[in-house]
C-alpha cells in the first residue's frame, strides 16, 4: 500500500471518527490523513515502518485512542502534549527509552501501554497523570522504581519481565493501587518492604519467577494482612 490510503476508507473515517491503518506498509503518515486528523477519535497506525511520528501532532487534537505499536519508534514527539483528550495510548513493541517532558500534559490519559520498549528508568512523567488507571511497562529494562512512586494514581501496574532488585517503601502509600505485577524480575524476600504487605491497598502482588518461592514469604511481616486482602478481592482483580 505504501503511503497511499484508500479514499473511501478515509471518507468513512470522517463519518465514524475511527480509522485503522495498521499493517499498511507506511513509512510516514500521508498528507490526506493529516488534513482530516481533527475528525478522528480512534486511530490505529500500528505495525507500520514509521520510525517517528510527525512533529505537528496538534492536528490530532480530538483523538481519544491512539495505537502506535510495532512502528520502530525511538521517541515520542514533544507535541504529544497537544493530545489533551487522549484516554488510551498503546505504544507496545517499539524502541522508546524515555518520554518527553511534555507528556505530563496528558491529564485525561487513563490507560497507557508501553510493553516491550527500552525503558531503563521508570518514566517520572507518569506520576503527574491524575486520571491514569492502568499502566503496562512489562518487558522493559527497568532496574529501579522512584521513591516518588507513591504519587501515582493507577489501580493496576504491570512491571513483569524487568530487572527490579528492590521495591521502594512508597509503593505502600499509593492511594488507589490494587494490583501490581512483578513477575520475572530479580527480587528477593528482603527486597520487599514489609509495609507493602502490611499497609498498602494492594490486593494482588504477582511475584512468580523471582529469586524465591511463595512459601519464603509466609513469615514476612505483614504478609498475613496482605493475604486477607487477596482472599477478599482476588476474583475482582485476577485474570
Amino acid at each position: 500500500m505504501g503511503n497511499k490510503v484508500n479514499r473511501a476508507h478515509l471518507e468513512g473515517a470522517k463519518k465514524t471518527g475511527c480509522l485503522n491503518l495498521s499493517d499498511s506498509n507506511m513509512k510516514e503518515l500521508p498528507p490526506q490523513l493529516i488534513r482530516m486528523a481533527d475528525c478522528l477519535r480512534n486511530l490505529d497506525i500500528s505495525h507500520n515502518k514509521l520510525n517517528k511520528l510527525p512533529s505537528n501532532m496538534e492536528t490530532f487534537v480530538t483523538l481519544k485512542i491512539l495505537n502506535i505499536s510495532f512502528c520502530n519508534l525511538k521517541e515520542l514527539p514533544n507535541s504529544i502534549n497537544t493530545l489533551v483528550k487522549l484516554e488510551n495510548l498503546i505504544a507496545n513493541n517499539n524502541d522508546i527509552a524515555q518520554l518527553p517532558d511534555t507528556f505530563v500534559a496528558l491529564k485525561n490519559l487513563k490507560n497507557l501501554s508501553l510493553n516491550l520498549n527500552k525503558f531503563k528508568m521508570f518514566p517520572q512523567q507518569i506520576l503527574s497523570l491524575g486520571s491514569l488507571t492502568t499502566l503496562d511497562l512489562s518487558n522493559n529494562l527497568i532496574v529501579k522504581l522512584p521513591n516518588e512512586i507513591e504519587l501515582i494514581q493507577c489501580i493496576e501496574i504491570n512491571l513483569n519481565y524487568n530487572q527490579l532488585t528492590q521495591l521502594p517503601e512508597g509503593l505502600s502509600k499509593c492511594p488507589r493501587l490494587k494490583v501490581i505485577r512483578l513477575e520475572h524480575n530479580s527480587l528477593t524476600p528482603h527486597s520487599i518492604p514489609p509495609s507493602i504487605f502490611r499497609d498498602s491497598t494492594l490486593c494482588i502482588i504477582s511475584l512468580d519467577g523471582n529469586k524465591f518461592l511463595h512459601k519464603d514469604l509466609q513469615n514476612s511481616p505483614g504478609y498475613s494482612e496482605y493475604m486477607e486482602r487477596y482472599t477478599l478481592n482476588k476474583k475482582k482483580y485476577e485474570y
